[in-house]
């Protein structure tokens, strides 16, 4: 069976010793038909997404937006997402998309306009890639800042705030 980027996995954070293909509780979904709480009579789920990778490697970034996208079309909430490690390039306001790609950052843009939903980058890994806000730049004495404006920067502090607060985690690579 080939790799479809149109599906995505959720498994219970209880299942993490019992390996993935012998998972009761692991279900995989079309993106088009993730569970919808207003068809089951539950309350929505409020997700926290962590993403990895950056926007020109791998498709950890494109499939954690449509992930995003499809839950928010279910009926769910995504709280927060936050970018680690590599994964702080999304947020280069720089970023030149080549003719004939999709402008991912233009994306999450819209994506947190839309929804409200925060776009936070980890301070620890913006500062080594030069990701900056106005007060880092200050602070280190650059020209000015190179964080597109529908980003934060935050201590990994909020990232466990967001996890306490949510009801689900989900990490793309």
């Amino acid at each position: 069976m080939g790799h479809d980027r149109n599906r995505f996995k959720f498994r219970s954070h209880r299942s993490n010793r019992i390996p993935p293909s012998r998972c009761p509780e692991t279900r995989h979904y079309p993106a088009s038909e993730v569970p919808s709480p207003l068809e089951s009579g539950n309350p929505p789920v409020k997700y926290t997404l962590i993403v990895h990778s950056p926007p020109n490697a791998g498709g950890g970034s494109r499939s954690a937006l449509a992930f995003a996208r499809a839950l928010l079309a279910a009926g769910h909430e995504t709280t927060r997402v936050f970018f680690y490690h590599d994964g702080v390039e999304n947020g280069l306001a720089g970023r030149v998309t080549p003719q004939g790609e999709s402008d991912l950052l233009g994306a999450w843009e819209a994506f947190t306009r839309d929804t409200g939903s925060e776009l936070a980058l980890c301070i620890a890994a913006a500062l080594r890639r030069g990701v900056l806000n106005d007060e880092e730049a200050q602070r280190y004495d650059r020209a000015g800042p190179t964080i597109s404006s529908a980003f934060t920067i935050v201590g990994l502090g909020q990232l466990v705030d967001a996890m306490l607060q949510s009801d689900r985690c989900v990490t793309f690579v």
